[in-house]
C-alpha cells in the first residue's frame, strides 16, 4: 500500500526531525551505555542465559533515536580496541506514518512462519554477524552501512543458511547443530 502524500510528507518531517542535532544535556545516551556495560559485566560474572535488555516507552518518546546515538557514539566497552555494533531493525508496519521506516524484506523475513522458529533467529544472527565480520569500516560509520541492500542480503543469506547447514551436518554429523545451539545460548 502506498503512503498518501499527507502520510509521506510527515514521515518526511519525522525523518528530518530524526536526523537533526540530538541534544544531550542529561547524559542520556552515557548512561545507558553505563547501564548496558552494567549489565554485560553480570552477564559474564554469574553466568546468565543471554545478555538482553528491554527499552520501553510510549510512541515518539524518542526509543529509536536514543539506540541509534549509543550506537554512533563509539563508546567502548571495555577499552579503545573493543567497538560495539548495533543492528538497527524496525518491524514498523510499511503503510505506518512513524520514523525509522521498515525493511520490508526484513518484516517479512521475521513474519513469516517456520516450523523451528529458533533456525529462523539463529540463522538471521548467523547472516547479521557474516556482514559484520565483512565489514570493514568503524563502528560510528556501521548504522548508516545498514541499508536496503545490506538487509535484503542477510535476509538472502539467512534463508539459505539453514539447508546449507542440514547438508553440512548430513556429511560432518551432528557438529553444526551442537554449534547453532551454543551459538543460540552464548
Amino acid at each position: 500500500m502506498m503512503l498518501s502524500t499527507q502520510n509521506w510528507m510527515n514521515t518526511c518531517r519525522l525523518e528530518e526531525a530524526f536526523k537533526t542535532e540530538f541534544i544531550d544535556d542529561n547524559k542520556i545516551v552515557g548512561s545507558l551505555f553505563d547501564y548496558v556495560a552494567h549489565g554485560r559485566s553480570e552477564w559474564f560474572r554469574y553466568n546468565l542465559y543471554s545478555p538482553y535488555g528491554v527499552l520501553v516507552q510510549s510512541s515518539m518518546s524518542g526509543k529509536s533515536r536514543l539506540l541509534v546515538e549509543m550506537a554512533s557514539a563509539g563508546l567502548h566497552l571495555h577499552d579503545e580496541s573493543t567497538d560495539q555494533y548495533v543492528f538497527f531493525i524496525s518491524l514498523a508496519n510499511p503503510d505506518s506514518t512513524g520514523f525509522p521506516m521498515s525493511h520490508q524484506c526484513v518484516r517479512d523475513f521475521f513474519l513469516t512462519q517456520w516450523d523451528l522458529p529458533v533456525t529462523k533467529y539463529t540463522a538471521f544472527l548467523l547472516a547479521c554477524l557474516e556482514q559484520l565480520d565483512a565489514y570493514e569500516k568503524s563502528s560510528k560509520d556501521w548504522l548508516g552501512a545498514q541499508n536496503l541492500v545490506f538487509w535484503q542480503r542477510v535476509v538472502g543469506d539467512a534463508l539459505w543458511l539453514p539447508l546449507l547447514l542440514w547438508a553440512d551436518s548430513r556429511s560432518q554429523g551432528m557438529l553444526t547443530s551442537c554449534f547453532l545451539l551454543s551459538m543460540w545460548k552464548f
